[in-house]
């Protein structure tokens, strides 16, 4: 946590205003924010006045709105010359965009091939007509979605320091009600969709403000695909080399109580902060729930708590999280919810903030309203970091992953290979992480795999929060340099689209910071630590050799592997080396059909601190 110099330090804003940061309650000094985030709230749970997405399937008369809802059409979709028409008409009766065609149907023209007749019934060219009314339109197959970013009927503008946005404007558009957050964030509420856009087009045109819809956030997962229960490692914490940088660490100060405190903000879908493997790494009294508008950030959804597990599972006690939830339940959330959690990370002084979400941003206009929030937090001292997004497109078209100022991050398998079934990549891309198949937490105290660049990103804030422990003197800059430079190169040679700098090694960043380290230290040989192990009709059979004895308990793991899956897992509490030095250990584990079997030393199972390398058994 950073130490602020005075007990009330006036962080002056992007959006030219003040706010009062207290060195005690690093909460905001002034109520009003609560106020607010409480209103916004209430306007976020309006129904809104259009639907938010229509969806049309060749051969089908008819269409599903929101995922849920169908609509009767006067014809089925079909398609022809690669493209899939759908009764004019729909877009404006369920969406409000009356601009599509004109009853001549003069916005389109024959050479276009934009409209056809079907027994008397107006055919459009959905993916024309919708880009024509503002709206995107995602194609699948035979299928197309269509997304209204303004079917909320609320648009999010913010004024940089020589502009402002005069209440006046709240009654020239016709809005229903104005919202202006502690940090200059302007949210207007229509009662449609057309009248929101036609603002936001109209905001837009003033010099210095920028104009969004509360367009709709995705957390950047792709898939869960199984669970475990009991202790857990994930297979990116040794990719990425943690532990070497965790134990060089300890080793330098010598006992954890020396480390210093870091927060690292997890602005997602909350985190059970109940499960075992958290105990004691969550701050829920500075977490909120930006969702529901409480103070409990409980994840009713699970992916923040796997963000969190990754975290926790690459540092130390030290590093603790602080749980902004952001979204409902099925994982949903508003551009506003994120700009509300973006200033309490500010006014808190997280020393990281990890964004595992996002959205397209074509025009790069989410990015424009972004871009002063990630500022101010840069420049206070927090680094900021972005998954790069699940579309398989260039992520400068992603946000918040387009920010010069973010550390953006990719995704790649556990062979190190960069994974293009989902990962975004481009110039944006500063290092690649771990993000398929990834073990972690997840809500009811059990382990769950998914796979993400929301999965990736966590690695890069634990490697900063690892960095700023170590040394709290860095500047934001300095700590991205220090990860991006002692990256392993990957794909083509030097920075590239899909690795950036590389994939992300702790062990390098420890040799730059703690010195070379060399091949006489304890636990950099494979052999120390554990002696050859043999495999027992109840488990497996070791003992502990070349290493330093010492004092207090310590738990050895044993953990099978079927198909790189976690099988099985046992452990045996011992007490100090000087103690069971050279004595045969046998811990009960499960491995029948398993290809490996590891065993793991750690101080306990609380923090699992790892005290040597692990020891592997091909099987």
């Amino acid at each position: 946590m950073k130490k602020y110099a005075a007990a009330f330090a006036a962080v002056t804003l992007a959006a030219g205003v003040s706010v009062c940061v207290s060195a005690e309650s690093n909460t905001y000094a002034d109520p009003a924010f609560f106020e607010y985030t409480a209103r916004l709230n209430d306007l976020c749970r309006r129904e809104s006045p259009s639907a938010e997405t229509l969806e049309f399937t060749e051969g089908s008369s008819i269409a599903v709105a929101d995922g849920e809802a169908v609509i009767q059409l006067s014809a089925e979709a079909e398609e022809t010359g690669g493209k899939i028409f759908v009764p004019a008409g729909v877009l404006e009766r369920e969406m409000g965009a009356r601009e599509v065609y004109s009853g001549d149907i003069s916005l389109f023209s024959a050479e276009d091939d934009s409209f056809v007749m079907r027994d008397g019934t107006l055919m459009i060219d959905i993916e024309s007509a919708a880009a024509a009314a503002g709206l995107y339109t995602e194609r699948c197959g035979g299928s197309v979605t269509v997304t209204d970013p303004y079917h909320s009927g609320r648009i999010v503008a913010s004024a940089g320091i020589d502009a402002e946005i005069p209440e006046l404007y709240f009654s020239e558009l016709g809005a229903e009600e104005l919202l202006v957050s502690p940090f200059g964030t302007y949210i207007f509420q229509f009662g449609s969709a057309a009248e929101a856009r036609a603002a936001c087009v109209y905001l837009n045109g003033i010099d210095g403000v920028n104009a969004v819809p509360d367009i709709t956030l995705e957390l950047f997962e792709n898939e869960e695909n199984g669970y475990r229960w009991g202790a857990h490692i994930g297979w990116g914490a040794e990719f990425i080399k943690s532990d070497i940088f965790n134990r060089r660490y300890l080793e330098d100060i010598g006992v954890l109580e020396n480390a210093a405190e870091v927060e690292v903000a997890v602005i997602d879908s909350g985190v059970d902060y109940t499960h075992p493997f958290l105990e004691g790494r969550v701050n829920t009294e500075k977490g909120y729930d930006f969702y529901n508008d409480d103070s409990d950030p409980m994840d009713d959804h699970s992916h923040g708590t796997h963000v969190a597990g990754i975290i926790c599972d690459n540092t130390f006690s030290n590093v603790t999280v602080i749980p902004y939830k952001i979204t409902s339940a099925e994982g949903k959330t508003g551009f506003s919810k994120l700009t509300s959690a973006l200033e309490r990370a500010l006014a808190t002084g997280a020393d990281v903030v990890n964004l595992s979400l996002g959205s397209k941003d074509p025009d790069l206009a989410v990015k424009n309203m972004l871009e002063p929030y990630i500022q101010s937090l840069v420049e206070n001292g927090t680094v900021v970091v972005a998954a790069s997004g699940n579309f398989s497109i260039d992520a400068n078209k992603c946000s918040p992953a387009n920010i010069e100022s973010c550390i953006t991050v990719s995704a790649c398998k556990e062979n190190g290979e960069f994974d293009s079934s989902y990962s975004d990549y481009g110039s944006v891309i500063d290092v690649c992480a771990p993000g398929t198949d990834i073990s972690s937490t997840i809500p009811g105290g059990g382990f769950g795999t998914k796979r993400g660049t929301s999965m990736a990103a966590p690695y890069a804030a634990a490697a900063a929060a690892m960095i700023i422990s170590a040394d709290s003197g860095f500047e934001v800059s300095e700590i991205e340099k220090i990860i991006k430079d002692n990256a392993d190169d990957a794909g083509p040679e030097g920075v590239d689209d899909l690795y950036g700098h590389g994939l992300i090694n702790m062990g390098n960043i420890a040799n730059s910071m703690f010195g070379a380290e060399t091949s006489e230290t304890p636990g950099t040989e494979q052999n120390v630590g554990f002696a050859e192990a043999v495999l027992t009709p109840e488990g497996i059979r070791t003992k502990l050799e070349n290493i330093e004895p010492r004092e207090g308990g310590a738990v050895i793991a044993a953990a099978s592997y079927k198909d790189g899956e976690l099988f099985s897992m046992g452990t045996v509490n011992i007490g100090s080396y000087g103690q069971i030095s050279g004595d045969e250990i046998e811990i009960p584990v499960l491995y029948e059909g398993c290809g490996e079997v590891k065993l793991f030393l750690f101080d306990s199972l609380d923090s699992l601190v790892p005290l040597c390398r692990a020891y592997v058994k091909n099987i």
